[in-house]
């Protein structure tokens, strides 16, 4: 008997109006209440990969402002974004020069999150701006082992065109 095996290839995906990235596999789509554009992959039991995409110009914030603000902007947004993930710890956080962007990458213990969304152990972010629109990528860790390197390869896809 012959049975057929389905594997998740490699899906090129336009996240923004720019900007493309590489899942394992074939996203699933929603949305949040901020009406911000969600992606997400669940590659296996120890891995899930996503991206949000949020334009900020409905909440005031131009691209104008983003520039001038600079990366002053990243310490502004880091504690509304971990306030929104409930009960998490910041373990690593550098502001960064990426593919001709300034990001915000981040290493948190998400082991004690009270966001449903968010039940893992850790969660590795970057996040860039193109104009007022905020782009990050992340990538969650269902078990305890270190996945680093996951990540880097998961952001490492992306392109900006």
């Amino acid at each position: 008997m012959f049975s057929g095996m389905l594997f998740a290839q490699p899906t090129e995906t336009y996240i923004g109006e720019k900007v493309k990235v590489t899942f394992p596999g074939k996203p699933d789509s929603s949305s949040n209440e901020m009406g911000g554009k969600i992606l997400g992959y669940k590659n296996d039991t120890t891995k899930i990969y996503g991206t949000v995409t949020l334009d900020l110009a409905p909440l005031g914030l131009s691209a104008d402002m983003v520039s001038s603000m600079g990366d002053g902007l990243w310490e502004q947004l880091k504690s509304p974004m971990m306030a929104q993930m409930g009960n998490v710890d910041m373990l690593k956080d550098e502001v960064i020069q990426f593919k001709g962007k300034s990001c915000l990458k981040m290493e948190l213990d998400i082991s004690k999150s009270s966001a449903e969304k968010l039940k893992g152990k850790k969660m590795y972010i970057l996040c860039f701006f193109i104009g007022s629109v905020l782009h990050q990528l992340n990538m969650i860790t269902l078990t305890s082992t270190d996945m680093k390197a996951d990540a880097e390869a998961f952001f490492n896809t992306i392109i900006i065109e």
